[in-house]
């Protein structure tokens, strides 16, 4: 299996601590929940949180965890399932869903509706990779924070796998020859 770096981890980072930054002045002294999208995210997400604490508005951090499955293999099953849902208390309070990778949008459209229910008073996404191109017009998704846009390509690394394999990689790889 040939591998390409797309982004290298001190890219990786760099980005990050520029979007920790913008969300920090948004959030200025307030309360805000993050919710991580489990497992691709959990990388992105750690790094992302304390890029905001570095920015040192004084936002707090309440961090929740959901775990959504809508791939199977490389490919879209074009359903999500919910193996783990929040459970942070949300009423009244920002939200921000960090998710790895953006692809046709629909893990996010069936994500926001659920967060929604619990009331919070605003719900964003942050996503470390959007991939525009592979977007369905069915399932609209633009995330107010994203780190890069890339082509309809397979990409592993910091968090995103190939059948949980490679999610350990430092930097994010395009996998050679697999469009996704």
């Amino acid at each position: 299996m040939a591998r390409r770096v797309l982004y290298t981890h001190d890219q990786t980072q760099a980005r990050i601590a520029e979007m920790g930054a913008q969300i920090a002045e948004k959030y200025a002294n307030q309360v805000l929940v993050v919710l991580c999208t489990l497992k691709g995210a959990m990388f992105f997400c750690t790094d992302l949180i304390r890029a905001i604490q570095r920015a040192n508005k004084g936002v707090q951090i309440r961090l929740d965890f959901i775990q959504v499955k809508s791939m199977k293999g490389r490919m879209s099953s074009g359903k999500v399932e919910f193996l783990t849902e929040p459970r942070a208390d949300m009423a009244g309070r920002p939200v921000i869903i960090v998710e790895d990778i953006i692809d046709s949008g629909l893990s996010m459209f069936e994500t926001k509706p659920l967060v929604q229910e619990r009331g919070p008073s605003s719900i964003e996404i942050a996503a470390l990779l959007d991939k525009k191109e592979a977007r369905k017009t069915e399932y609209p998704c633009t995330p107010e924070y994203a780190g890069f846009e890339i082509r309809p390509e397979f990409v592993i690394g910091y968090g995103l796998d190939d059948e949980e394999q490679y999610r350990e990689l430092l930097d994010i790889e395009v996998i050679e020859g697999e469009a996704a």
